[in-house]
């Protein structure tokens, strides 16, 4: 399901030379859910090129990811991906 997504070949951790592939199953070994469905709501939330609320380069909230575009609501576009990222940060 990765083959052809901006995760293909990447690492999710390159500190441990995890994979995306071997982090989405970690994830859903560790939370009893499918590898399948979380790969597949990380595409449809940003999908298959990503979008910068996957980057960790976003000034201010660099190292920070939210693959799932959770609290990422707006009045305007640009305070999206901000949303996105400040409910990350804030949960660690």
């Amino acid at each position: 399901m990765i083959k052809g997504t901006f995760m293909e070949g990447k690492y999710a951790d390159e500190s441990k030379k995890k994979t995306y592939a071997d982090a989405f199953l970690d994830a859903a070994v560790n939370n009893g859910l499918s590898p399948y469905m979380l790969v597949s709501r990380v595409i449809q939330e940003v999908g298959a090129s990503g979008s910068s609320i996957v980057s960790g380069n976003v000034p201010g909230y660099e190292g920070y990811y939210n693959f799932y575009n959770i609290g990422a609501y707006a009045y305007t576009s640009s305070d999206t991906i901000k949303n996105g990222l400040q409910y990350a940060k804030n949960k660690g």
